[in-house]
C-alpha cells in the first residue's frame, strides 16, 4: 500500500465514470439517491488519499470507516451553478418558479431569436455521423476562440480541446455525451456539449456565436436542453463552474467544490502526509483570498484595460427616417454570408433585434458614396450602419 494516492473526481466522475476508491458510496444530498460507478467494498488503496474537485452536492461515505479518518476542506475560489430537478414537467413549468420580472425577461429574449430567423434546434444523443460530430466541434472551438479573445481571458479547455474532439463521438453513440445545437437555417449559432451520467446532466461547454450575443443564445441553449433534461426525468442540470450571470440567473443552487484527505488512523506517516497536504491547501486558498481581494481585483482590472492592443471594429446604428434619402444608384447590393461583410454580422443582427424584422425580409447595401456606410432597408424600419475603426 502507498502512502499517498491523489485523485480527481469530477472530470473521473463526468467523463470516464470512475469514483476514488476512497469511496463505499456517494449520495446526492437533496434526492436522496445513490450515484453510480462507486466502488462498494472495493477497498481504500493507498495510506492517504487525496481528492480534489469533489462537488458539494454530494456526500461521500468512505470505504473502511473503522480503519480511516476522513478531513475535507473548501475549494476557495471555484464554485458552480445547477437546476435541481424538484418535480418540474419541463422548462415552462420551470419557468413559473422564477421571478415575474426575471420569467418575462427570459421569455423576451427567447421569442426574439426566433422571430428573426430561422431557428432549429438539434439534440445529438446516441447517433451522430463523424462528420457531423467533426463539424460541429471545429464550429464549437471557433465560437470559443472569438468568445474568449472577445473577453480578453484564457481559457483551457482549448488547449485540451483535441482531447474533447477525440473522445465524445463515441461517447455520443455510447448516450454517455451530447451536443446541442442551435442554428440559423444551417449555420450553428449556440453549441453545448453535455456528459450524461445515468440521471445527471451535465452541460460541460456551452457558447454561441458571439455576432448573435444581442439574442441572449446561451438563454435559449439553458432553455431548450432544461426541457429536454426534465422531460427525460433527470435529477440534476449542472452547467458548470464559473461566473456567467445568465447561468446564475437560470439555477436553483450553487455549490462549492472540496479537498478530502482520507488517511489511515494507526499510520503516524499517514497522519503526518494528510496534514502536511492540508497544510498546503490553507495556503492554496489563503492566496486564493488574497488574490479575490478588491484591491487585487482593481490592479488586473487596469492592467487588463490598459493592455488590450487587440483592433476591434466599432460600428453606430441608426434610423432612417423619410426625410433622408438615399438613391438607389448609389447602392450596391451585398451578400451577408461573404466572408468580406464579417464585421458587419453584428451591427445587422442588432439591428433585427431592436426593429423586430426577420433577416429574410430585409435588403442590405454598401453606400457606394460613403465609405463603410450600409444601408438596411426592411419592411416597417429602414437603418443606417456605419463601420468605423476604434
Amino acid at each position: 500500500m502507498s502512502f499517498l494516492k491523489r485523485e480527481q473526481f469530477i472530470w473521473n466522475f463526468i467523463k470516464e465514470n470512475k469514483t476514488p476508491s476512497c469511496y463505499n458510496e456517494i449520495l446526492f444530498k437533496s434526492k436522496n439517491y445513490k450515484l453510480p460507478y462507486a466502488n462498494g467494498n472495493e477497498g481504500i488503496k493507498a495510506d492517504t488519499t487525496y481528492v480534489s474537485l469533489f462537488p458539494s452536492l454530494f456526500e461521500p461515505l468512505i470505504s473502511n470507516e473503522n480503519l480511516f479518518h476522513f478531513k475535507r476542506k473548501r475549494h476557495v475560489g471555484l464554485s458552480s451553478v445547477a437546476i435541481i430537478n424538484e418535480g418540474y414537467e419541463d422548462a415552462e413549468d420551470y419557468l413559473k418558479k422564477l421571478k415575474s420580472s426575471t420569467r418575462s425577461s427570459l421569455r423576451k429574449r427567447i421569442k426574439r431569436v426566433d422571430s428573426c430567423f430561422d431557428i432549429q434546434y438539434k439534440m445529438f444523443y446516441g447517433s451522430i455521423s463523424k462528420d457531423e460530430h467533426a463539424s460541429i466541434m471545429n464550429e464549437l472551438r471557433e465560437m470559443l476562440i472569438a468568445r474568449f479573445e472577445q473577453k480578453n481571458m484564457k481559457n483551457e479547455i482549448l488547449s485540451d480541446f483535441s482531447d474533447y474532439k477525440n473522445a465524445t463521438y463515441h461517447l455520443i453513440k455510447d448516450k454517455k455525451a451530447s451536443l446541442f445545437v442551435v442554428y440559423n437555417t444551417t449555420k450553428p449559432i449556440g453549441i453545448s456539449l453535455n456528459y450524461h451520467v445515468d440521471k445527471l446532466f451535465y452541460g460541460t461547454i456551452m457558447t454561441y456565436d458571439i455576432d448573435y450575443s444581442k439574442f441572449a443564445v446561451g438563454n435559449l441553449l439553458i432553455y431548450k436542453q432544461l426541457d429536454w433534461v426534465l422531460k427525460n426525468n433527470y435529477l440534476l442540470f449542472d452547467m458548470g463552474n464559473g461566473e456567467s450571470n445568465y447561468k446564475r440567473t437560470w439555477s436553483n443552487t450553487v455549490y462549492d467544490y472540496e479537498y478530502h484527505l482520507v488517511f489511515k488512523k494507526k499510520s503516524i506517516i499517514a497522519r503526518i502526509v494528510a496534514y502536511i497536504e492540508i497544510m498546503k491547501i490553507d495556503i492554496k486558498n489563503y492566496i486564493k483570498i488574497l488574490k479575490e481581494g478588491p484591491y487585487i481585483q482593481k490592479l488586473k482590472n487596469n492592467f487588463i484595460k490598459t493592455n488590450n492592443n487587440s483592433p476591434d471594429l466599432g460600428f453606430k446604428i441608426s434610423k432612417v427616417d423619410g426625410s433622408e434619402i438615399i438613391p438607389m444608384t448609389s447602392l450596391e447590393t451585398i451578400n451577408l454570408n461573404e466572408n468580406i461583410f464579417s464585421s458587419l454580422r453584428k451591427p445587422v443582427y442588432d439591428f433585427l433585434y431592436t426593429s423586430k424584422q426577420h433577416l429574410n425580409s430585409i435588403n442590405i447595401y454598401s453606400i457606394k458614396t460613403e465609405e463603410n456606410n450600409y444601408l438596411i432597408k426592411g419592411p416597417t424600419e429602414t437603418g443606417k450602419i456605419n463601420l468605423s475603426k476604434l
